[in-house]
């Protein structure tokens, strides 16, 4: 799922047990919810963008927050479609 230059950044670790050097917030969405390009039709939709967190920074991921944001209305100055999520400061 991840473009493969950055896939190994969300692998974990050499050693078993060892978090990934990188958390994507949007992995639980669905291939269709992750859709950050909405294609036409000379080129398909794809996901090129992506919130990625630290180990420390994943842990304040509020669970169920992130989100595509993919309405027409907001591509009138880019061609992707923003991505959102919410942490805790606490």
């Amino acid at each position: 799922r991840p473009w493969p230059a950055m896939a190994h950044l969300l692998e974990p670790e050499s050693e078993p047990g060892e978090p990934p050097l990188l958390t994507d917030v949007h992995a639980d969405l669905s291939d269709r919810e992750r859709v950050t390009i909405p294609g036409s039709g000379r080129f398909p939709p794809a996901t090129f963008d992506y919130i990625l967190t630290t180990p420390a920074m994943a842990e304040r991921y509020v669970e169920g927050s992130a989100t595509v944001i993919s309405s027409s209305a907001l591509t009138s100055g880019s061609d992707h479609y923003p991505i959102s999520a919410k942490f805790r400061l606490d």
